[in-house]
């Protein structure tokens, strides 16, 4: 190989490597990046009742998508608990019945401050974060 080859070569793999690498970057990142904690608007404290729940929307990010999920709203005593409405057996979206959170997959129940009560649970639902602020109510998801 004469020199001049060598040459061109060597700058050629370093221009490809050059152009390359952010390219291999910029489509694997998405993939890599981990969604760090959001605040969630969830409505007014003041829809949150004894009695009922309050759904409430929020968005994660997993991959390249952005996906919309539910949690739910509930009333223990003066304070708020934001639930997710994901079951921790299979991942199923729980319902609201009767005073408890009913999965329809496998009849799993929770509590309604997400205690399991019925197998095949045996995981609480997961908890967010609640801020009250000027009597609206934010979750961190």
């Amino acid at each position: 190989m004469e020199r001049r080859d060598f040459t061109q070569r060597i700058l050629g793999g370093a221009f490809a490597a050059l152009l390359g690498v952010p390219g291999v970057a910029t489509v694997l990142d998405p993939a890599r990046r981990t969604a760090g904690s959001r605040w969630t608007d969830a409505g007014a404290a003041a829809d949150v009742t004894a009695e009922g729940v309050k759904t409430f929307s929020y968005e994660v990010e997993a991959g390249w998508e952005t996906r919309k999920e539910t949690g739910y709203l509930v009333r223990d005593g003066e304070a708020i608990i934001a639930l997710s409405a994901k079951c921790t057996h299979l991942g199923c979206k729980v319902r609201f019945k009767d005073d408890k959170f009913v999965c329809p997959c496998h009849g799993g129940m929770f509590s309604r401050t997400g205690a399991p009560e019925k197998e095949p649970v045996i995981e609480p639902l997961v908890r967010f974060v609640v801020e009250i602020k000027d009597g609206k109510v934010r979750v961190q998801t």
